[in-house]
């Protein structure tokens, strides 16, 4: 298989509720502007145009973010792969030598994580990335660290682990 790759999964933000959210803001924002739009005077029309069109491209690029951000875990035959593309770009690699121990674990995301994304606490040991649901692959390293990777392939993932 293609870089010794034995289990690869790949998630995507496609939540109702996510894009239920995306709606509401962008209604929101949409009738704000175009409010402004039209409560303008003649005086700088072309100016309020340029405006709205220039504070437009702020939501449009966040949308585009939302819909190409994906969290890839693959496992590999030396290590672990993840990325949640765009944070990270080229993605990273755990080796089995660097692991203590892994296993697949139940969470509450709304308490330990509180909404999907990365998470990591200020000092740098422990990160989550997770886009849905509540079940992730654990990875506790040598070095104290963890990191958490959601899946929503438990059961399939329980199979590369043993």
């Amino acid at each position: 298989m293609k870089n010794n790759v034995v289990f690869r999964e790949v998630q995507y933000f496609r939540q109702k509720w996510v894009w239920i959210s995306v709606g509401v803001i962008l209604f929101v924002y949409g009738y704000s502007l175009v409010s402004e739009l039209v409560n303008t005077n003649n005086v700088g029309e072309n100016q309020a145009f340029f405006d709205i069109l220039y504070i437009s491209i702020i939501p449009a690029v966040l949308i585009t973010i939302l819909m190409f951000t994906r969290l890839v875990v693959e496992i590999r035959t030396y290590g672990i792969y993840y990325q949640l593309f765009p944070i990270h770009i080229a993605g990273c690699m755990v080796l089995w030598t660097d692991i203590e121990k892994y296993y697949v674990r139940t969470y509450n995301p709304m308490n330990e994580y509180e909404q999907p994304g990365f998470r990591f606490n200020f000092m740098g040991k422990n990160k989550a990335y997770h886009v849905m649901g509540n079940e992730g692959l654990q990875i506790e390293l040598k070095n104290g660290s963890n990191i958490l990777l959601g899946t929503q392939r438990a059961n399939e993932i329980k199979q590369f682990i043993v």
